[in-house]
């Protein structure tokens, strides 16, 4: 058994790993599941425009303007993002087009079309199965 600690200063329930069970706990030296995170997490949130926007690891939140024109974000591969969720909300009510694009002839919920977003505050949740992108959730304002 090759249980791994790592502390900071002042605390107990830094960094943790049970080798025998497989798990990994921040903030917990009983973590319950395969990664156990006990405490507040923050992900990337980017504001984008125009029409060259390629998503990648860097982004996580991405709040979409297309008030100055046409707003489109071009998902990346779906190989190399098994497991990997984007959250797109539009944020402007200009008339001008926002899409989430596939990559190439890959699919978003089955087809190969662009994913337009058409209301203002309008959110969708896409998550890659390693194939394809999914809509997981969306939210039509």
């Amino acid at each position: 058994n090759r249980d791994f600690h790592l502390y900071g200063t002042n605390t107990t329930t830094g960094f943790y790993f049970d080798e025998s069970a497989g798990r990994f706990g921040i903030g917990t030296a009983s973590p319950a599941s395969t990664l156990d995170v006990v405490g507040s997490n923050s992900r990337s949130i980017a504001t984008i425009t125009g029409t060259s926007n390629a998503i990648g690891e860097s982004h996580s939140t991405v709040l979409m303007n297309g008030d100055s024109g046409n707003c489109a974000a071009q998902l990346p591969a779906a190989s190399g993002c098994t497991g990997r969720i984007y959250i797109f909300k539009r944020l402007d009510s200009s008339g001008n087009g926002v899409k989430i694009q596939s990559n190439g002839s890959e699919e978003i919920e089955g087809s190969t079309n662009d994913l337009d977003i058409n209301n203002q505050y309008e959110v969708f949740t896409l998550q890659c199965d390693g194939s394809r992108w999914w809509i997981i959730s969306d939210n039509h304002v």
